[in-house]
């Protein structure tokens, strides 16, 4: 049986090396859309940085902007926690369930790539193993913006779900499979 996990971040700057505001995922069946189990986790802003991940003025100022049109969005300034990075990274590796696992996220050139670097040599997943909505939406002839989102907008688990439930449908789409299941 295919393993898959749709990841996503809240982050404060677009580099590879940024601070990681929060981290969702979860294990999803592709073929039913079914979620399995889910991973969220708020990280430490401060030991990121004292630890050299940066922050971006421009990605600030979107933030703000977000909070300003949805101040539920903003929730994750309001929590406290003092999660290391490094300790985040390990739950998440012992969430996802095999090396063999497929990982998504919303793009691969930035979830996937951001948490590559985070992991470094310590990577829990086959770097060949990385798959990415964009491509498979595209394929499909779909859009993640023809599915309902449920949840808050900007909160890394949220997105996570919607973005695998969405990948499942295109999936159903590309296999021909009859009545797709709606999200």
């Amino acid at each position: 049986m295919r393993a898959d996990v749709m990841v996503d971040l809240e982050t404060l700057a677009i580099d590879k090396n940024c601070v990681i505001l929060s981290i969702g995922a979860c294990q999803f069946d592709i073929e039913t859309g079914n979620i399995g189990n889910c991973f969220y986790s708020i990280l430490d802003i401060q030991k990121q940085i004292d630890n050299g991940r940066v922050i971006s003025a421009s990605t600030l100022k979107w933030w703000i902007n977000q909070s300003i049109h949805d101040p539920k969005s903003a929730d994750i300034f309001n929590s406290r926690t003092e999660l290391s990075l490094d300790f985040v990274l390990n739950s998440l590796a012992r969430f996802i369930p095999k090396s063999d696992t497929k990982v998504w996220s919303n793009g691969a050139s930035f979830d996937c790539a951001v948490l590559e670097q985070a992991y470094g040599d310590n990577l829990p997943w086959w770097f060949s193993r990385t798959r990415d909505t964009r491509t498979i939406l595209d394929v499909a002839d779909l859009s993640g913006g023809d599915f309902e989102f449920k949840g808050t907008a900007h909160n890394a688990l949220a997105d996570a779900i919607h973005q695998a439930k969405y990948v499942s449908a295109a999936w159903q789409k590309l296999r021909g499979i009859e009545n797709v299941k709606s999200i």
